[in-house]
């Protein structure tokens, strides 16, 4: 089957389903989900922005064996890797090459984005201890702070609930992939608990491109009482994974999509960290006077990587420690809907570099970090609400260099953003909304110093404003449609160049406009159904993203931002039939995209892809066993390509083609 067939009977689906859906009496599932948009647990339907929640039951029913699998079906969302699922990195509203460093990633409010280069390792959640995940478009930086400029993702793991349970699994597929995860739950008198272990190994499609990971994490919950309760959570992460690197024509016309030009260039690590809760409602009686929330973190994170073909070997090894405490109010005074958090927060980072081998490096960053937040959601008139907020925050790096020549020097940066709107609820859980906010992002230690090029403390840092106007429109409480337009203006955004000096340096891009919308739609279509009996379950998704980053000054005035698909289209439907037997279908179309580097658009456009992906399973109460199919028409694309400053050379990191993952689970 040709592209053009594949998308012509995607398309026909779509427009027979949305047809269909308008006459049928829909059933959305995922409306009451409590979501943590306002850094506070609230009910979804609620929040004046564009909010998804992916649940456990998306989750499962999906082919995803990692979290970036999972987003990738998302409004807004694009994906992209070096070959690997390590290398996975979130685009939220078109960031392209800088898109890791522009989205915030937590995991049950823990960041989870690394401090030495910003982006998020989102491979140490093992997505059967996710309950579930939320997907916050656009910026937050009011509430989140640094790093949440093109959206905030938000993953929630799981809680122990009831008697004493657990799932023992195992799974293999393609390349020689297997691995097997365990869990155990419960609670029993105010405690709740939940541990898990999965180890994973993962044969690359290319030669040079293994993957290994082992992740161990659990947490305990204990309500002292109704007014004071606790939380402990540790976890711990070991990875090695391959850098097959990328092919160019002439690489790819004699070792094949599946070869690799840096055989032996490989990387490894070690992440663990511990976080400790306590809320606290300081006033006992039923009359809610508001709350508390006070939390510590500490991680260490360990990273070693080796460039093989030049004895370039480099260790980084990251400590970090922070605490936040937050004062959270929501209830009816005088009949109007008050909503609001206050909070303060403070980071400490320190990164050491050290190389051998050919490597140099010996210098440590650190970055002392903290910031005051407040943000306010009134009801003005009857369904009419303001939302407001303001941060100001502050880090003083200080960068401490050894090698060559000695250097120590510190910077001080701030930034006091602000943020307003209006929401209207004209229905039970149908509003309509429009925000501004104002965004920031402090650089990382890798955008200060390169081993190639040295230490930079020159660069300015990212600035930006958003403005998004949208509807949420809920069907008879039985499904959503969402719609959000938007525009975001940043500048210094920074970015890897190339031509700047032998190696290429860091620099400050021009000015940036990003103009798009978002389109998403949930139903449940049992209704259609009704006459076939076998059919339990059956619910549609169809989402599309349009966006067009362009630059607004500069040399590359009028240009597009390079790797940023203007159309992302997926369909997909979720069927249960003769009770015990579910079939998952998505296709994903990601639209053509300018490569890396290229900022003039002078090369044309990385190729389109369409890719299709089927799951099926057989579930019984103590007994699961499944069936992945991905990449179903062996689709032959990548999802990174970068270029040289020059143009002459263009490297392309080749995606996994037809491969197939099975396994069985057992529950007590």
């Amino acid at each position: 089957m040709n592209r053009k067939m594949k998308l012509t009977v995607w398309m026909a689906m779509l427009t027979f389903l949305h047809v269909s859906a308008a006459q049928a009496y829909f059933t959305a599932t995922n409306q009451k989900v409590v979501v943590t948009a306002n850094r506070h647990e609230k009910p979804g339907r609620e929040i004046a922005g564009n909010v998804s929640v992916i649940t456990k039951e998306q989750i499962e029913a999906s082919n995803a064996q990692t979290v970036p699998d999972i987003l990738e079906q998302v409004e807004g969302v694009f994906i992209y890797n070096t070959s690997t699922s390590k290398t996975s990195n979130v685009d939220i509203r078109g960031f392209g090459d800088t898109a890791g460093r522009n989205v915030l990633v937590l995991v049950d409010g823990r960041r989870i984005n690394t401090a030495d280069s910003g982006t998020a390792d989102l491979v140490q959640v093992p997505i059967g201890a996710i309950d579930r995940i939320e997907i916050i478009r656009g910026a937050a930086s009011v509430l989140y702070g640094d790093n949440a400029v093109g959206g905030v993702i938000n993953i929630i793991t799981k809680k122990g609930q009831g008697e004493l349970s657990g799932r023992v699994g195992y799974f293999g597929g393609s390349y020689g992939s297997t691995g097997g995860d365990i869990e155990v739950s419960g609670s029993e008198k105010g405690l709740s608990y939940y541990l898990t272990a999965k180890y994973f190994e993962k044969g690359g499609y290319r030669t040079n491109a293994d993957e290994f990971y082992k992740n161990y994490s659990g947490r305990l919950d204990y309500d002292v009482n109704d007014n004071i309760s606790v939380g402990l959570q540790y976890g711990f992460h070991e990875d090695r994974y391959d850098l097959p690197g990328g092919l160019n024509a002439t690489e790819l016309q004699n070792l094949g999509r599946r070869g690799s030009a840096d055989s032996g260039d490989v990387a490894d690590t070690e992440d663990q960290y511990a976080r400790l809760t306590l809320d606290i409602d300081p006033i006992p009686g039923d009359t809610e006077y508001g709350y508390f929330q006070i939390d510590y973190t500490w991680r260490e994170r360990e990273l070693f990587d080796r460039l093989n073909a030049f004895n370039f070997v480099t260790n980084r090894s990251t400590d970090t420690e922070g605490a936040s405490i937050k004062y959270i109010f929501d209830r009816e005074v005088y009949d109007r809907n008050i909503d609001f958090v206050f909070g303060a927060e403070k980071y400490r980072h320190a990164t050491a570099i050290v190389g051998s081998g050919t490597n140099t490096d010996d210098l440590i960053i650190s970055k002392d970090e903290y910031g005051f937040f407040g943000n306010m959601e009134v009801e003005m008139l009857s369904n009419l609400f303001f939302v407001g907020g303001a941060r100001y925050h502050k880090a003083e790096f200080t960068f401490d260099q050894r090698s060559g020549t000695p250097n120590f020097e510190k910077q001080k940066p701030d930034e006091t953003v602000s943020s307003a709107g209006l929401k209207y609820e004209y229905a039970p859980g149908s509003n309509v909304f429009f925000n501004f906010q104002q965004t920031f992002r402090f650089l990382t230690p890798n955008e200060w110093y390169s081993s190639f090029s040295g230490l930079n403390t020159n660069l300015r840092q990212q600035r930006g404003e958003q403005y998004e106007l949208g509807i949420k429109h809920n069907v008879n409480d039985r499904a959503i449609v969402s719609i959000t337009p938007y525009i975001m203006e940043t500048e210094d955004e920074i970015f890897f160049d190339p031509s700047v000096g032998f190696f290429g340096s860091n620099s400050n891009y021009d000015k940036i406009r990003r103009v798009g919308v978002e389109f998403g739609s949930r139903f449940d279509l049992k209704g259609l159904m009704n006459d076939i009996e076998f059919i339990d379950k059956f619910e549609y998704f169809a989402n599309y993203t349009f966006q067009n980053p362009e630059f607004t000054d500069g040399a590359n005035d009028g240009k597009k931002v390079p790797f940023v698909p203007q159309h992302q289209v997926n369909t997909g439907i979720v069927m249960t039939f003769k009770k015990h037997f579910n079939l998952t279908l998505v296709g994903r179309y990601v639209g053509s995209r300018y490569a890396i580097n290229d900022t003039d658009n002078s090369l044309p456009p990385a190729k389109s892809y369409f890719v299709t992906d089927l799951k099926l399973s057989y579930v019984r109460k103590y007994f699961e066993m499944f069936l992945s199919i991905n990449n179903i028409f062996d689709k032959r694309y990548s999802t990174y390509e970068a270029t040289n400053s020059s143009k002459t050379v263009r490297d392309i990191f080749p995606a996994a083609g037809r491969n197939y993952l099975g396994g069985v689970s057992f529950k007590f």
